[in-house]
């Protein structure tokens, strides 16, 4: 391949690439972002960084390549879309370019056909505009690059003859190793790319006829690093997952109808890309009547009959479908991934899969048209037709791909897209209705849940939704019913146990709510929202010193919330620990300077260690968040009268019992001040003032200090009045 072809085509491909993709290129974060990205606590740190690595759980999937990748752009354009975008798009084009090289060396004729095709076919869509979906598209370069370099590497006797020449013995061991280094990085990508050893030796048997122990040997490294990944996939899946329950539980003829049904509806939609959908209708099996069967053997019947007239035909019709029944094998049904539970087939599963039936259908357009092109009968096709027919196939699939990419926009256009095609779906109403209950439209995301409940009874994501926006709504009864509902369900998920623990306190139920709490810490001791839910309760319950503890281990989990300084300092405010509880507060109003109940406290504690201009300060910033709230006034006259502003200390005082005129304390403080100020019948008014307002709250404590206060007043002004 030379300079002059190779400069065009990159610039060719990547020019129609983001051509196409460009919608895409502005859309919004989606449906699992979330836990891949923007709310991926492993991304924030080094530690993070050694985690996904070393911890298969710590991300959502054992994939630590795609997560180290994400690690990095984090770093270089944080939560903005664009860059994830730009970067999938990227690994998509360079696949393509990749995949053109792949073919030539394979020999297939319109390799570029096929690559254009791969490039812009809108099945792809869903891998590339898809921020998750960079498993696929970082997975798929390695894969090809394996596969390309393994080619290299054996030296097979039909390549063009610019590669027939002898390779160096150095060289063609570099390209083994390459090639088995791909394939790791591919398998750290995505584990579904463990199906290249099988490619490897069905692209020798059809280069060479047949399969030699050497060539398995040579294929053995390759094998034991897709099972040992496998491996750990299967247990990623099954244990931190979920994939395991009655969703998932099918008899092997069930998962082989499932299989058959997958097979011809990917190859399908390959053939006609209409109505791609986020969520495909999850399909009925019934493995009883005989109907069912004919699907997946209809497909085995294929592969037999490509066999048996593999001689005819060519074996390369039989090594694409090979191609694409294996590559498709491990999400076909036979194995348990969580993505069973709302439908067997997704557009993104396919995206390596259906290179084999494109690069089938490229190769027999070309044939047929070039060996038409020399035909000397009266129907002869003229030599346009293959330039002409094949951009008008791109046509058609770049137009579809264009307005494909516009459903990845943001949540909102995707779940309603998706419902538009699929009504019936559980998963896109409870996704809508979070994004509504995102957007503060409450009842909107109570209606799409209740679908859901319809729907699906036994969808527990929703019923837990359903709690939450009740307890929000302060509907506690109705809260608790649902959230009881969803623990029935899923006992086993923590964020339930926490939300049952939050409605029970609110109604006044603390033993219960304490008793849910610590279950749910139990099962995740690092539910930020738990343990902050359970410090609460213990707070409520006056448990001062264990509500300190969990307030402490919130801190740990997360130092960058105010919350969780203003929890921590609150309480120890409450204990009696002043010392320790300012910075915390300090801290509080550094993450949030609006914080008002902040500034309140600390304004107290500085008052009681004596350092009156800051706790006047603090008091002044409360009012100016609030001014309509007594207290902060109520404190600012304590520091002033303390401070000997007598005249600023009344109009606090003042202003405070104007916004509570039963504030007690208010009424002895400021007759204090009149005392100060030698205004005794001022000061006895308002003691006498608090002496009545104590009697009727019943607060004895006070009625005594104040009856003190006033035998005190009436000795230093007698002349004063002494009654009402």
């Amino acid at each position: 391949m030379t300079t002059n072809k190779i400069y065009p085509a990159i610039v060719l491909f990547y020019s129609l690439a983001f051509l196409i993709y460009f919608p895409a290129l502005g859309g919004n974060f989606i449906w699992d972002d979330d836990l891949h990205l923007t709310e991926n606590k492993q991304l924030e740190s080094v530690e993070g960084l050694k985690n996904i690595w070393l911890k298969p759980g710590a991300t959502v999937q054992y994939y630590p390549l795609v997560f180290t990748s994400f690690w990095l752009e984090k770093r270089l354009w944080g939560d903005n879309p664009t860059g994830y975008h730009v970067i999938n798009l990227l690994l998509h084009t360079s696949s393509a370019l990749l995949l053109w090289r792949l073919l030539i060396l394979l020999s297939v004729p319109g390799a570029s056909l096929a690559a254009l095709i791969f490039l812009i076919h809108p099945v792809n869509v869903e891998s590339v505009a898809w921020i998750t979906e960079r498993k696929n598209v970082l997975s798929g370069l390695f894969y090809l690059a394996s596969l390309t370099f393994y080619l290299r590497f054996l030296q097979i006797e039909n390549l063009p003859s610019s590669l027939k020449k002898k390779v160096p013995k150095n060289n063609s061991r570099l390209f083994y190793i390459l090639s088995i280094t791909s394939f790791l990085m591919a398998l750290l990508s995505k584990t579904a790319t463990c199906t290249l050893p099988a490619v490897i030796l069905l692209i020798i048997w059809w280069k060479k006829d047949s399969i030699k122990l050497k060539d398995v040997l040579l294929v053995t490294p390759f094998l034991l690093l897709a099972l040992i990944m496998a491996r750990i996939t299967f247990v990623v899946e099954k244990n931190f997952t979920g994939a395991q329950g009655t969703n998932w539980e099918f008899t092997f003829w069930e998962r082989f109808i499932i299989a058959g049904k997958t097979l011809w509806f990917y190859l399908y939609k390959l053939v006609l890309p209409l109505n791609l959908t986020f969520i495909y209708p999850r399909w009925m099996v019934d493995s009883s009547a005989g109907a069912p069967y004919l699907i997946p053997l209809a497909f085995l019947a294929l592969i037999i009959g490509l066999w048996l007239f593999r001689n005819t035909v060519g074996k390369a019709s039989l090594v694409a479908i090979l191609f694409f029944a294996g590559t498709l094998f491990p999400v076909l049904g036979f194995f348990n991934f969580y993505y069973m539970r709302y439908s067997f087939a997704a557009d993104h599963f396919q995206y390596l899969a259906g290179i084999g039936p494109i690069a089938l259908f490229s190769a027999s357009l070309t044939v047929f048209a070039n060996s038409a092109s020399r035909f000397s009968g009266s129907v002869k096709v003229p030599p346009y037709f293959l330039p002409a027919f094949s951009a008008s196939i791109l046509l058609v699939l770049g137009l579809l791909t264009w307005k494909q990419t516009h459903i990845y926009q943001n949540m909102e256009v995707l779940w309603r897209d998706t419902l538009s095609k699929n009504p019936d779906s559980a998963l896109a109403h409870n996704n809508l209705g979070t994004e509504m209950h995102r957007q503060g439209k409450p009842q909107e995301a109570i209606d799409q849940w209740q679908k859901v409940v319809v729907l699906d009874p036994n969808f527990s994501e929703a019923l837990y939704n359903l709690g939450k926006a009740h307890h929000i709504k302060g509907d506690l009864s109705l809260a608790v019913s649902e959230l009881r509902r969803s623990l029935e369900l899923n006992p086993a998920d923590y964020l339930t146990y926490g939300g049952l623990a939050a409605a029970l306190a609110d109604q006044g139920n603390l033993e219960e709510a304490l008793h849910f709490s610590r279950i749910g810490i139990s099962i995740n001791p690092d539910d930020i929202e738990g343990v902050v839910t359970l410090g609460n309760i213990l707070e409520e319950l006056g448990r001062l010193n264990e509500a300190q503890a969990y307030y402490r281990q919130v801190l740990e989990l997360d130092s960058n919330s105010y919350g969780n300084y203003l929890n921590l300092a609150n309480v120890l405010y409450r204990i009696g620990n002043m010392e320790e509880a300012v910075p915390h507060f300090r801290k509080a109003i550094a993450l949030n300077p609006e914080l008002l109940e902040a500034h309140y406290n600390l304004g107290n504690i500085l008052g009681q260690q004596g350092h009156l201009e800051e706790a006047q300060k603090a008091f002044e910033q409360a009012i100016s968040l609030d001014e309509k709230l007594p207290l902060p006034h109520y404190g600012l006259g304590i520091i002033l009268q303390r401070s000997g502003q007598y005249s600023k200390a009344i109009a606090a005082f003042e202003q405070a019992l104007s916004l509570n005129p039963k504030l007690e304390r208010a009424h002895y403080f400021l007759g204090e001040v009149y005392d100060e100020m030698g205004q005794g019948q001022k000061a006895i008014l308002n003691i006498r003032s608090e002496e009545k307002l104590s009697r009727q709250n019943q607060n004895q404590a006070l009625q005594d200090k104040a009856r003190i206060k006033l035998n005190v007043l009436s000795e230093k002004y007698p002349t004063a009045p002494t009654q009402d």
